[in-house]
């Protein structure tokens, strides 16, 4: 449930170039080029895993901080349990009762490549149950297709589940319709969203 969420800990890419004495560019370039791996939040910013900066400096025959090995081991522990948030796949919820709306969506996330695992809900109830089992990063709704205070019930939801765990991480929360009278600048909104 997401009251127990817990956050694992990141590291920026200039988090990682300080404990290495190089520039931040250099940290990006290793990202980039695929020797450390890193997964890419909505803003476009890279982040790193414990596990993962572990492995890369180890592989390298750079000394792991001492730090780093500690929240290391405080990660794996965690992981052990059921309740930790671990966005490196980042989750996308669709409400919407319309599946050509479903099918839209899925062809172009895959189109343009982007990492999201998307679930389609068609009622404000199932969206509930959702965002508690699994708080998505991204919540798109039909304003169609749900009630008219959609958002106001789905930001009302968030705020308590954050009330109740100041580490749940932000959830944006937007209408969108795949198939529009104005598709070009649904799709032009949701490329900012997702990619941006």
């Amino acid at each position: 449930m997401a009251r127990g969420i817990k956050k694992t800990r990141i590291y920026s890419a200039l988090e990682v170039a300080n404990v290495c004495g190089v520039v931040n560019q250099t940290a990006i370039n290793w990202i980039r080029k695929g020797h450390l791996k890193a997964f890419t939040t909505p803003g476009g910013q890279y982040r790193v895993y414990a596990a993962d900066f572990v492995a890369f400096l180890e592989s390298h025959g750079m000394q792991v901080p001492e730090e780093l090995e500690e929240q290391l081991h405080k990660d794996q522990q965690r992981s052990n349990t059921e309740d930790v948030y671990t966005p490196s796949s980042l989750r996308l919820l669709y409400i919407t009762t319309d599946q050509r709306q479903v099918d839209m969506l899925l062809q172009y996330v895959s189109n343009k490549k982007l990492r999201y695992q998307i679930t389609a809900v068609s009622s404000l109830r199932e969206a509930f149950s959702f965002i508690a089992d699994k708080l998505p990063s991204v919540i798109l709704y039909d304003p169609d297709g749900i009630p008219a205070d959609a958002q106001t019930l789905l930001d009302s939801y968030i705020l308590q589940l954050k009330q109740a765990d100041p580490l749940i991480p932000e959830c944006i929360i937007e209408p969108f319709k795949a198939e529009s009278e104005d598709t070009s600048n649904a799709y032009t909104k949701l490329n900012t969203i997702l990619v941006a």
